[in-house]
């Protein structure tokens, strides 16, 4: 990773090339959003071109976010507009419930006005292939390899859970 990563007890960041990636392992907390913002100022100012975003919601850790969350999170999204070429959101795990959360995020990507090109996905490769085909400089092998030492890393040494990447 081209940075130290930051770990707190919900979420752990890093850095690959011009992506930020973000591991979530609970629900996000307003303080959890001051280490993204300022991983997120960081790595804008060294990018001129602008950032990606990688967004792992870790299985288990996929209940909403408080309304006040909620609301930063809309507020830095807005900051950062023109900064981002796009947004991978992964929400692991199977069932039900969170394959209709990744539909309902998915509708709202298309649906939404917003210039960033988002996707939501199931798993860390595809994500990684949807952001390597809008910057051909990144390497797709390369991310996953990173998000994976950035789980590793996690707070107290405990790896962030993720399912079986399904076989292509």
């Amino acid at each position: 990773m081209a940075v130290e990563a930051a770990h707190s007890e919900h979420v752990s960041i890093g850095v690959h090339g011009s992506v930020l990636i973000m591991v979530w392992s609970q629900s996000p907390t307003m303080e959890d959003f001051g280490m993204v913002e300022s991983a997120t100022n960081d790595l804008i100012a060294r990018t001129p071109g602008g950032i990606g975003l990688l967004i792992i919601v870790a299985e288990g850790a996929d209940k909403p976010p408080p309304q006040e969350v909620r609301r930063r999170n809309a507020e830095l999204v807005a900051r950062y507009q023109g900064k981002i070429w796009g947004q991978a959101r992964v929400i692991e795990g199977t069932g039900v419930k969170l394959g209709m959360l990744r539909f309902v995020f998915s509708t709202i990507d298309l649906l939404s006005n917003s210039s960033l090109k988002e996707t939501t996905v199931e798993n860390v490769a595809d994500a990684a292939a949807w952001l390597c085909n809008l910057q051909p400089r990144l390497h797709e092998r390369a991310l996953v390899s990173d998000v994976e030492r950035l789980r590793r890393g996690a707070p107290g040494g405990k790896v962030v859970e993720r399912p079986t990447a399904r076989p292509r």
